[in-house]
């Protein structure tokens, strides 16, 4: 019982073949994908937090946490970015 080594490697050189394009075209997939994401997503991420009696101005980015005391009674935010607000029932 002989090894056809020509179709061993007939079939051996199309699974490479067939692994690597799948891998070229997740590549693309993941690339186009990261472009649209950041395409969507310019320009956000940035604000001024302005304290109204005291006239402070605090400019925050993507990313960036902070707390409002409670001295703080009225304060403006200013920009192209999205809040997550979070309180603690008394």
């Amino acid at each position: 019982m002989g090894v056809d080594w020509g179709f061993a490697g007939q079939v051996g050189g199309v699974g490479f073949g067939m692994v690597f394009a799948l891998l070229v075209i997740l590549t693309v997939v993941i690339w186009v994908t990261g472009l649209v994401v950041n395409k969507i997503s310019v320009g956000k991420g940035e604000a001024d937090i302005n304290d109204l009696g005291t006239g402070e101005v605090l400019s925050v980015t993507r990313g960036d946490s902070l707390i409002v005391p409670p001295v703080v009674s009225q304060y403006r935010i200013e920009g192209n970015a999205t809040f997550y607000r979070a309180s603690v029932p008394l």
